[in-house]
């Protein structure tokens, strides 16, 4: 800027730049909580959405995978993989509550899936008041990674792990939604 200074502490205490700045993911105003007695929060549709609408866009700090237990208590499941060895997270609870694509829970059945490293978009058309959900071998490579599924679809894995991006069906499956590291490997 030319002859005059930016404030950003200034800047940040205006009621609406302060809001901006406190929001690090985008979430289509299409969506909306809902609570389930089997996941808790989630997230469904408030009217329908096309094959290949955005659903969200992921922000947050990005944080090496191995220091991950160093993220304060609360925040260890509010995090994605977008490389090897990153994860993308949040500094305060506060940033999650703001953002309701954090809330998207696993299916093995999913209707979402990535475009790009940090955009979830409609892997097909999804009816209003639809639940929105993707499946974590989309994002997940963590050898140690393992979680209980709940989901009920039909084919259940009933256990997501972060070795199932490599099952041969999955690949083939959610060709073209994989993490653009994950879908790296799997060409290779």
């Amino acid at each position: 800027m030319t002859g005059q200074q930016f404030n950003l502490d200034a800047a940040a205490s205006s009621t609406p730049l302060a809001l901006i700045l406190q929001t690090v993911n985008w979430n289509s105003p299409k969506l909306e909580f809902y609570e389930s007695n089997a996941c808790g929060t989630g997230v469904r549709t408030r009217e329908a959405m096309p094959l290949g609408e955005s659903i969200g866009i992921f922000g947050g700090h990005v944080v090496p995978l191995s220091k991950r237990g160093m993220l304060p208590a609360g925040l260890e499941h509010f995090y994605f993989q977008v490389s090897d060895d990153l994860i993308l997270t949040h500094i305060s609870l506060e940033q999650v509550r703001r953002s309701k694509i954090e809330f998207i829970n696993h299916s093995c059945a999913p209707n979402a899936g990535f475009s790009g490293q940090i955009e979830l978009i409609a892997m097909r058309e999804i009816k209003a008041r639809e639940i929105i959900t993707f499946d974590y071998a989309l994002c997940t490579s963590e050898p140690e990674f393992r979680m209980e599924c709940f989901c009920g679809a039909p084919g259940c894995r009933r256990y997501v792990t972060g070795e199932d991006w490599k099952s041969s069906g999955l690949q083939r499956k959610y060709r073209g939604y994989f993490q653009p590291y994950l879908a790296r490997q799997i060409r290779a």
